[in-house]
Order: C-alpha cells, then sequence, then structure tokens
C-alpha cells in the first residue's frame, strides 16, 4: 500500500506530463471521467481496476522478479544481467507490437527488479507496478482489448528511461531515508 501511494504520487505528474507532450492519438480524455457520466459506474470502473489489476501486477511481480529473477541469478554474476535478462523477458512476455511500448516494458522490468533486489523481496515492486497500471487505466488509456499499432512515439521511449528511474531515486530515498524506511517495514540496506 506506501509503494501504491508513494509511487502514485512520484508517477502521476510524470504521466501527466508525457501526455501534454504528446497527447494519445484520438484520445477522448481522462477514462475515468469520460467513459460514462455516471458516478455509480465510474467507481465500479476504478474498482474493477483495482480489482483485477492488483492481483495481475502481483501474479506478474512472483513470477518475474519472485521466481525468474531468483533462477537467473543463480547462473550469472552481476545482478545487471540478470535485471535485463528479465525485462526483456517482462516485455515479450506482453506481446506488444510496438517497439517504443516494447522499450518501455523492458525497463519497467528492469527497475522492477532493482525494486525487489535492493528491498529484498517484491512487496514493493508488486505496489509500484499495480499504481503504475492503475494510473495509466484510469487516467491515460484504458486497456484495449487488442495490441493495437501505433506510430512510433520517443515521448514513450522518454518515459521508458524516466519512469523506471524514478522508480530508482524512490527505491533509493525510502532504503537511505529513516522514516521512510520505517514507514514501509523496511530493512537498512547493506
Amino acid at each position: 500500500g506506501w509503494a501504491m501511494l508513494i509511487m502514485g504520487v512520484v508517477l502521476l505528474p510524470i504521466f501527466a506530463i508525457s501526455e501534454v507532450i504528446q497527447p494519445t492519438p484520438g484520445d477522448p480524455g481522462i477514462p475515468v471521467l469520460t467513459l460514462t457520466q455516471d458516478a455509480g459506474l465510474r467507481i465500479t470502473f476504478m474498482l474493477a481496476s483495482l480489482f483485477c489489476l492488483l492481483p495481475a501486477a502481483a501474479a506478474e511481480e512472483i513470477l518475474f522478479r519472485g521466481w525468474l529473477l531468483r533462477q537467473s541469478m543463480a547462473f550469472v554474476r552481476s545482478p545487471w544481467i540478470a535485471f535485463a535478462v528479465n525485462g526483456v523477458l517482462f516485455a515479450a512476455m506482453h506481446m506488444n507490437p510496438n517497439l517504443d511500448d516494447s522499450f518501455q516494458l523492458a525497463m519497467m522490468g528492469v527497475a522492477f527488479c532493482y525494486m525487489a533486489f535492493r528491498f529484498g523481496g517484491i512487496e514493493f515492486a508488486i505496489g509500484a507496478h499495480a499504481i503504475n497500471n492503475l494510473l495509466i487505466v484510469w487516467f491515460f488509456s484504458p486497456l484495449p482489448l487488442a495490441n493495437d499499432t501505433h506510430p512510433f512515439s520517443w515521448t514513450t521511449v522518454a518515459a521508458g528511461f524516466l519512469v523506471p528511474a524514478a522508480c530508482v531515486i524512490v527505491t533509493e530515498v525510502v532504503l537511505r531515508w529513516e522514516p521512510l524506511r520505517r514507514l514501509v517495514g523496511a530493512e537498512a540496506p547493506p
């Protein structure tokens, strides 16, 4: 929960600036406000998103940062090689036909690996992954039923560096700042 709150505060402005710089083509507006005029249905949409995306993020983190990262770390000396392999496989699993989106997914996979590695567990990465997905669905782009292709976007590539960098910075701030570390229940870094 704390990861969702902390990362939400950090990621929402980044996503908003990205959308202002390069709006999504044919974007009808903020999904949670434009999908329906009925307030009850908006709340239902948000709750359904939460109850679907939180377990999905947890499952991906268990598979990729829980199991796969541990397995790959057993075979390579450098954690960064394991992070890179994990990120590429994470992006491939999403089967997105767009190169810019796949790059962004791979970089997010690397960032979530870094979080899991530094925290010594996947809990914080689950929260970060979940809020990332929820913010996208609620405020920027409801999940499509099919992976549609779109023109290559340098903004997406830039976000592929910026958002993971924000994840790494938040990880280090939380682990190094005693009040935050205590709040999230993390151990002091070695």
